[in-house]
């Protein structure tokens, strides 16, 4: 298997060479040695290629998908620049101990029995602090292989499968280039929104803040001149009303915009996803946010000012709420009955909880059947556990009521969403062209044929941009 995945990089780094993409490869050679260890080669010494073939195909694909908007080299030297580990099996023992998860390094064994099986990750990308006190994130691609001593598998990658290794950095490594720290002086979005009396914090903080902390950030954003940074569209909500001690992440769509552009970026090199499952319905919503933009302008503002699309997607009112949180609520209250049910019914009759909600939703249930799949749950539950109290029969109530009614849900919420998304001229000369979506603007077929022509003077000035290039990036699996 390794022999398979070595020969494959070597055969599609000498297609690349071949095929012009020579320079851009020492480019990449010359950044990936001066990291001095810090970036794997590779996932064994008979793949050392690996980790130069795929950054030259991620950057290439960037490049081709934002129409030359976002150049190969910028790509890179934005992941170069911010990424300052990456690693293929696991972290490395002294050289990544100042890296901490949760307040865990990551070379500890608490972090490998808690963390990694808590969250069940398969790879991981990290913001931690250098000794230079620089922000840098650590992308590790965990090898499917491990075990921990008393048997329990560790998820991972198939470091067989280049599909699987591809597909999981290209989301990893977007991860990163998400991330865009933006001036004051360039600042025009809301760096705080508020709606109702929940105040959402649009740029970047971490995870281990306390309320006082959030709070504080908030109350003195404005007398600061730092640059602010943002995450892909992920916020934090915090009520201070209704919930003084709670906050909710809103980053789910966020995650979508992720996976839809390691998919664009997968579809471009010529290989394909395996589990198209994974974020369906974040992927769902994220494609219809970057077409309803326009694909290449969506990503370039992603990857470099994705404050813009948050400031839009706020500005635009739905069923009372903003067109972001809308859409966020939506994806966070899709009933994962697994996670639900864990620890509350066996695995059978989890099946069986299942199999109940799949035929309701084949019929139009009437409230009897409702109520009796509902009592049939509950009653299942409070057999096997002592502490199910008024209070956790209601919560289950709820969340059942929902699962049930969730296709009703799931079409309103599209019907809602398509209104706030008009589509004008959707195949304009062979292409998705839909714009104007949350400013009230209808561009002219004057301005259309003027963007088309700056575009392409833009290609033709080009000067690294070679005849092949004008077409599909012709990528080697």
């Amino acid at each position: 298997m390794e022999e398979d995945l070595s020969k494959k990089v070597n055969d599609t780094l000498l297609k690349y060479e071949n095929t012009g993409k020579k320079e851009i490869l020492e480019y990449i050679n010359a950044i990936i040695l001066s990291k001095n260890g810090k970036w794997d080669l590779g996932i064994n010494e008979s793949s050392q290629g690996l980790t130069k073939m795929l950054l030259c195909e991620y950057a290439m694909a960037i490049e081709n998908l934002s129409n030359v908007q976002l150049k190969a080299k910028f790509v890179i030297d934005k992941l170069a620049n911010q990424m300052g580990t990456l690693r293929y099996g696991d972290f490395k023992k002294k050289q990544d101990d100042n890296i901490k998860y949760d307040k865990n390094a990551v070379t500890s064994n608490k972090y490998t029995t808690q963390c990694r099986v808590e969250s069940n990750f398969g790879a991981h990308t990290i913001s931690y602090e250098e000794n230079d006190k620089i922000q840098q994130d650590a992308v590790v691609l965990f090898d499917d292989k491990q075990t921990l001593k008393d048997g329990t598998k560790l998820s991972g990658i198939d470091f067989s499968n280049l599909s699987d290794i591809r597909h999981t950095i290209f989301h990893e490594w977007t991860h990163v280039m998400e991330k865009c720290l933006v001036e004051r002086k360039d600042l025009k979005e809301n760096i705080i929104y508020r709606q109702g009396n929940s105040t959402y914090i649009n740029s970047l903080l971490s995870a281990d803040l306390t309320m006082n902390e959030y709070q504080n950030y908030i109350d003195n954003i404005f007398l600061s001149n730092e640059a602010i940074l943002f995450g892909g569209i992920s916020t934090i909500e915090i009520n201070l009303e209704k919930n003084p001690n709670k906050r909710i992440m809103h980053n789910q769509i966020s995650e979508g915009c992720t996976e839809y552009i390691s998919r664009l970026v997968m579809e471009e090199v010529g290989d394909t996803v395996e589990h198209p499952e994974r974020y369906s319905k974040q992927v769902e919503i994220a494609k219809k946010v970057f077409t309803s933009r326009g694909l290449e302008d969506s990503l370039k503002d992603y990857l470099t000012c994705s404050n813009k699309i948050i400031s839009e997607l706020e500005s635009c009112s739905i069923d009372g709420k903003d067109l972001l949180h809308y859409m966020s609520d939506f994806i966070n209250l899709l009933p994962n009955i697994n996670e639900f049910f864990k620890n509350k019914v066996d695995d059978k009759k989890n099946d069986e909880i299942k199999n109940k909600v799949m035929e309701l939703w084949k019929t139009n249930p009437t409230q009897k059947s409702k109520v009796d799949f509902i009592n049939f749950v509950i009653e299942d539950i409070k057999a096997i556990s002592m502490d199910f109290n008024e209070k956790d029969e209601s919560i289950t109530e709820n969340m059942l009521n929902m699962v049930i009614d969730y296709p009703k849900i799931e079409s309103n919420f599209w019907q809602m969403v398509n209104e706030k998304f008009p589509v004008i001229n959707d195949q304009r000369l062979g292409k998705e062209t839909i714009i104007g979506f949350l400013k009230e603007k209808v561009y002219s077929l004057d301005e259309i044929a003027k963007k088309d022509l700056e575009r392409e003077q833009n290609r033709n000035n080009e000067e690294t941009r070679e005849q092949d290039n004008k077409k599909k990036f012709d990528f080697g699996k």
